[in-house]
């Protein structure tokens, strides 16, 4: 359904609520949260995509962008604008070690944070590799 059918449907819905001595008050414009997304590559798809999944587990979230009250939008060029918009991906887990520069390196740019099992450990230089990125690492129990 196209924005402008949704907020003509609204409008007359809060003009017969009106009538009737039903409407809420304020505005009669839903209020939208609108976030802005950086797209430039596949990895920045696939990690958006990522983190639109985790988001939308959240049943408020989910009611939220199904609602069209929180809506996504390409940004312009975020070096332009002198804001980066990306999403963080969602936290990458190892289960088996050691870990090699070379899976850290594969990453995402957008993952923030890895999780590593109880026996897992990173070579030296996916340590460096890890450091470089400004990527948190997190130990995980189970």
């Amino acid at each position: 359904m196209s924005d402008e059918l949704r907020r003509m449907i609204r409008s007359i819905l809060m003009d017969e609520l009106g009538r009737r001595g039903l409407a809420a008050p304020g505005p009669s414009q839903p209020q939208t949260r609108e976030q802005r997304v950086s797209i430039r590559s596949d990895r920045d798809l696939a990690a958006f995509v990522r983190r639109l999944l985790d988001m939308t587990r959240d049943a408020r979230v989910r009611a939220e962008i199904e609602s069209g009250a929180l809506t996504f939008r390409l940004s312009g060029d975020a070096a332009a604008d002198g804001h980066s918009h990306r999403f963080a991906a969602a936290p990458v887990t190892f289960d088996k070690g050691p870990v090699s520069e070379k899976q850290i390196r594969a990453l995402a740019d957008t993952v923030e944070v890895i999780r590593l099992r109880k026996n897992v450990r990173l070579t030296p230089l996916a340590k460096d590799a890890v450091r470089q990125a400004g990527i948190k690492i997190e130990r995980v129990n189970t």
